[in-house]
């Protein structure tokens, strides 16, 4: 009888085990520097983001207790090996899509958002559709979405970015988000694509994804 318990045990840890292996995984970095020298501290199962004014964060499972991380205590993180920075003004968390000569980054609230319910579409909290940067460690540039004041806002843009001119003539043409990446590559050397999602841009205050995202059970 000893025996047919641990028996059926085994199988039912074995579920378990696996079941929380594929859960999403929350690893933060509290500096560039623990980025870089990959010093993050594993966190648990990314759970939600954590609402509130001047207290926007993310919640996760940690053993048997939820922990929370305020967004502005923190360089960046990482789910399931997808990287996600956060931005010095209002603390937008923005995810790494692109890692070339220039690098690519959308929203991070939304792509969270689908994480956190398993969707294609998530619901962008505040913050631009999508930025650029030199590097993953340098000045994050919020692009322009189309307004009234468009022109100027993309004027003003590249007269504080130079470097970045061409790509913003490349935009500007469409004055589409979803011609951002494309733009970065006609514009570089870097001809091959190394982005982990294809997206899809919504409808303001949406982003889609066709990036396959895990369920939590």
């Amino acid at each position: 009888m000893k025996n047919l318990k641990y028996l059926l045990f085994l199988p039912l840890f074995m579920i378990y085990f696996v079941s929380n292996a594929q859960l999403p995984q929350l690893t933060i970095y509290d500096s560039f520097e623990d980025y870089k020298n990959k010093k993050g501290e594993l966190i648990g199962t990314y759970l939600k983001i954590k609402r509130g004014a001047n207290s926007m964060g993310l919640v996760a499972r940690k053993g048997a207790d939820k922990e929370k991380i305020l967004f502005k205590n923190i360089w960046g993180f990482s789910i399931d090996g997808d990287i996600y920075r956060v931005t010095e003004k209002y603390h937008v968390p923005v995810m790494l899509i692109d890692e070339g000569e220039i690098c690519y980054y959308e929203n991070g609230y939304g792509h969270l958002n689908m994480i956190e319910d398993y969707k294609e579409k998530g619901e962008m909290v505040e913050g631009a559709f999508c930025y650029i940067s030199n590097d993953v460690n340098s000045e994050l540039v919020a692009i322009p979405e189309m307004s009234f004041d468009y022109r100027k806002r993309m004027k003003k843009l590249k007269s504080k970015h130079p470097e970045f001119t061409e790509i913003l003539d490349c935009i500007a043409v469409s004055r589409d988000p979803q011609n951002v990446l494309p733009c970065i590559k006609d514009t570089t050397d870097d001809k091959k694509p190394k982005s982990k999602v294809s997206v899809k841009l919504g409808s303001r205050g949406s982003m889609k994804t066709h990036k396959k995202v895990k369920k939590k059970n």
